[in-house]
């Protein structure tokens, strides 16, 4: 019943569009969620379903076939899933079972079919991980056509397990803590303790999988894959009627993308692709491609931090530079 007058408060404010479940695991109890969804669905039919939804939950979701159209019927659009890593045995070891003896595409595709849109998180640093983990990692990504795949440095957060575990086999540094919201950057500011491989081979891995899997190419090749994968029946229908400001977003978005020199040819070819393949998914497929202008800013960001970090590990361990050809390909790769 809070929710459901926090949501009729928003709508009495006037405000329509997307609404967030903030919540690490939406399917943490289950059976509340199971009595909550359709409440959830009268109040929204009975109000032209005035919002539609997104949330974080494990990748188990996929499991449950029930959960999954009640989901659906609210209009749930997106779903942020922590699949960290391909490999099972670091799985296990990160105790998370639930992503384990299952087939991760199999899962994301049954997501899809529900019509919600699945953002991933992945993280490299993990003990045991090897030289050849981004690879299957950017596999698994591709494989999925998952567009937003979240990857992070392993960081070591105040009262987890994790944290208690390198403080008992001394890997945390002296003084160790997490003050401020920038500490835990995963993206720049992780590996906050002594890791089970050189630090600089970790960069390095890490730099390659965020410089592959935000290639104009690779994106936009995955935003089509998923925009025909994707069965959506939208119940709030999209329009920018009377919307300016959407509008003027939209009209961004094309010119920037659509006659950016790096862009173009990737825009267009998805653009015409999802209108041809799945016309009811282009809003869908808009919203992603338009999110790549982030994604390049924050991808050069990275990159730029984690060039210098290397560098310096490997001044600091008197290994050779890399070669200004190196560098070249590098910046021609980003």
């Amino acid at each position: 019943q809070q929710v459901l007058r926090e949501l009729e408060c928003l709508r009495q404010l006037g405000y329509k569009g997307h609404v967030d479940f903030v919540d690490d695991n939406f399917i943490g109890n289950k059976k509340s969620v199971m009595a909550f969804l359709p409440e959830l669905a009268t109040w929204c039919r009975e109000r032209g379903f005035p919002f539609f939804f997104s949330t974080e939950a494990s990748l188990n979701l996929a499991d449950d076939p029930r959960l999954l159209a009640m989901m659906e019927a609210v209009d749930f659009r997106y779903v942020f899933v922590g699949i960290e890593t391909p490999d099972e045995d670091l799985l296990v070891r990160a105790q998370k079972k639930q992503n384990t003896h299952r087939s991760i595409v199999d899962s994301v595709d049954r997501l899809y079919r529900h019509g919600m849109v699945v953002t991933a998180g992945f993280i490299v640093g993990f003990d045991g991980e090897t030289r050849g983990a981004v690879e299957a990692m950017a596999d698994c990504v591709e494989a999925t056509a998952i567009p937003m795949a979240m990857v992070g440095l392993l960081t070591a957060l105040p009262h987890t397990q994790l944290t208690r575990r390198l403080a008992r086999e001394g890997r945390l540094p002296e003084g160790y803590s997490i003050q401020r919201p920038g500490d835990a950057d995963q993206a720049t500011s992780g590996l906050n303790f002594e890791p089970s491989r050189p630090r600089g081979e970790i960069l390095e891995d890490y730099a390659r999988i965020v410089r592959r899997l935000y290639l104009p190419a690779r994106y936009f090749g995955r935003v089509l894959t998923l925009a025909r994968r994707l069965r959506r029946q939208p119940k709030q229908l999209g329009s920018l009627r009377g919307r300016p400001a959407e509008a003027s977003a939209l009209a961004a978005v094309i010119w920037r993308l659509g006659f950016g020199r790096e862009t173009a040819r990737h825009f267009w070819r998805t653009l015409v692709g999802v209108l041809v393949t799945r016309p009811q998914n282009v809003e869908a497929a808009l919203h992603l491609m338009a999110l790549f202008l982030h994604f390049r800013k924050h991808t050069r960001f990275v990159l730029d931090k984690l060039e210098r970090d290397i560098a310096r590990l490997k001044a600091e361990s008197g290994e050779a530079m890399p070669s200004r050809a190196a560098h070249s390909e590098a910046a021609t790769a980003r």
